[in-house]
């Protein structure tokens, strides 16, 4: 009866948590490309294509760089260990480098004004705010401080699925508020509050409602599970954090 419960349980929260990221995902496809200039001359089903191909082409750039630091540094992060202190500084590059530069190479080969002209001032910020989340979420030592995701795993250790969606909102909000922001601000510093800090909040959300729907539909005791769905699990969280960073920096 306790396991029905919990499935059952499972299962409205993970439909629940689709419709939340359907209503996340609403007003960022309405506004997309609304407060960004460089892509005013587009329609809105060109800027979509555009981002969908960002997205895209930064996920395997993503992918790509995280697997090459892995292997030239000689550090293995594949069986779900988190890098600390000056490694995830080192990895935070295999999501902000990619991520700032695959727009410029994207604008070279298609001849599309992707980027504003002080891009480059606004990705200077973008990645030290990836470095300061990666310090923040992952910490700097076990002991000294172990990060906020391990420390809401830890405090809320007895409830795993509940520990993880916590750890889940922490990653997203941390990480994409903290890209996004700094260089939204520099690029362009007279958008309004509401969307310099609230668009990057809303696109945090599509990636905690997508990992959250993942965990609790598809296989929610993947959370105590080592091996195939650590993996799994990182890719698809890996999907989605792209896909918002992607959208808080360009939509």
């Amino acid at each position: 009866m306790g396991s029905n419960s919990n499935s059952l349980f499972n299962q409205v929260s993970g439909i629940s948590s689709i419709f939340g990221l359907v209503l996340t995902g609403m007003p960022l496809l309405k506004g997309i490309g609304q407060y960004a200039p460089a892509w005013a001359p587009l329609t809105t089903a060109e800027r979509l294509n555009m981002l969908l191909h960002l997205s895209i082409l930064t996920l395997i750039a993503h992918g790509l760089l995280w697997a090459g630091l892995e292997r030239v540094l000689g550090w293995d992060y594949a069986t779900g260990k988190t890098p600390k202190g000056f490694r995830a500084v080192v990895m935070s590059l295999s999501l902000t480098v990619p991520a700032l530069t695959v727009p410029l190479l994207y604008q070279s080969a298609t001849a599309k004004t992707v980027v504003s002209s002080n891009h480059l001032h606004g990705a200077v910020f973008a990645l030290a705010g990836g470095a300061i989340a990666y310090v923040v979420l992952f910490g700097v030592h076990d002991v000294v401080f172990p990060g906020v995701r391990e420390v809401l795993l830890r405090r809320f250790g007895h409830r795993p699925l509940g520990a993880e969606t916590l750890a889940t909102l922490a990653y997203a909000l941390i990480l994409i508020v903290l890209i996004a922001t700094p260089y939204r601000l520099l690029v362009a510093p007279q958008t309004p509050a509401h969307i310099f800090l609230g668009r990057p909040v809303w696109a945090s959300l599509v990636t905690f409602f997508g990992v959250t729907a993942y965990l609790l539909l598809k296989y929610p005791n993947s959370v105590q599970t080592r091996g195939y769905w650590v993996h799994l699990r990182g890719f698809i969280a890996g999907m989605f954090t792209v896909v918002s960073v992607c959208t808080a920096l360009y939509a």
